[in-house]
């Protein structure tokens, strides 16, 4: 993810930039160190922005961040820019430099000024996510790591930081969703899972947790769809079946009740569903009973 030029190409650059001028000293060199921030993508040069010169500072600029010295990072960042201030992938540098410093609403301008030159440039793509990240906005953070993934195929690392990132998302959304259904805010809950059910459609339980907002919420089509399906994704779950049950009780179906409480009966006795299959056998014993 980080491609370095060695450090004496760098000096050697960095002397030709200086042409003429013996009395100065080649610039200090960063301690050879363990990488602070390993994470960060490096913002590789394009070939069409290559110089020798230019080049030689940006790379001196990221090896100082990586030493852990983000201030000093910056002036060759800067001085890069100074030179040529269309030189985004020193923008990009500064905005890592202003992450190294926890300093995120700064990081994320300078990522969207190099985007702006080039929006499809991974580097500062990545670096937006990690800015966003830090302030908060999960999703925004989540679209901009996508994009640097697609924008380069190589950046393996940040298919698994997108995944975790989803998982959280959708961890954060189920609390929430509960959260909103203990409050009795059931629209607000109902929201919440169908989103996560659009990220995760795979996921019986929050199939189940959706039928039983929805139940409350007296929508016992929807409901008894929604249950059904957890119960098709995970047949062995007996909540999944009690969850039908009470559907079918609401609707007054007794018989399909009844024979779904059986069947969580069935996979996990218990006191609780015994008698309440009990009660309705007996309801529909009645029922069958002539006027």
């Amino acid at each position: 993810m980080t491609l370095r030029a060695p450090l004496v190409a760098i000096v050697a650059a960095l002397t030709m930039v200086a042409a003429g001028c013996a009395a100065k000293r080649p610039p200090a060199l960063p301690p050879s160190t363990t990488p602070h921030f390993p994470d960060y993508v490096f913002p590789s040069i394009p070939m069409q922005l290559a110089s020798p010169g230019i080049g030689a500072l940006h790379e001196l600029g990221w090896q100082w961040l990586q030493s852990g010295d983000p201030k000093t990072a910056d002036r060759n960042f800067t001085a890069a820019l100074r030179q040529s201030p269309g030189f985004y992938p020193a923008e990009a540098g500064l905005g890592y430099s202003a992450l190294a410093r926890k300093e995120a609403k700064e990081a994320a301008a300078h990522f969207e000024r190099a985007l702006t030159a080039n929006g499809s440039y991974a580097p500062a793509l990545a670096g937006r996510g990690e800015a966003l990240l830090a302030l908060g906005q999960r999703d925004q953070a989540l679209a901009s790591f996508e994009a640097a993934a697609a924008a380069d195929p190589q950046l393996v690392a940040m298919r698994s930081r997108i995944e975790v990132l989803r998982f959280r998302g959708l961890q954060d959304d189920v609390d929430a969703a509960r959260k909103a259904a203990d409050a009795g805010r059931l629209p607000e809950a109902r929201t919440l899972y169908e989103r996560t059910i659009a990220a995760s459609p795979d996921s019986p339980f929050l199939y189940r947790e959706l039928a039983i907002v929805e139940k409350r919420e007296g929508n016992l089509t929807a409901a008894l769809t929604h249950a059904q399906k957890a119960a098709t994704l995970n047949p062995t779950e007996p909540r999944n079946f009690t969850a039908i049950g009470d559907i079918y009780e609401a609707q007054s179906e007794f018989a399909k009740a009844a024979d779904a409480y059986s069947t969580a009966m069935t996979l996990e006795p218990s006191e609780a569903l015994e008698s309440k299959l009990d009660e309705l056998r007996g309801r529909v014993a009645f029922a069958a009973m002539p006027e």
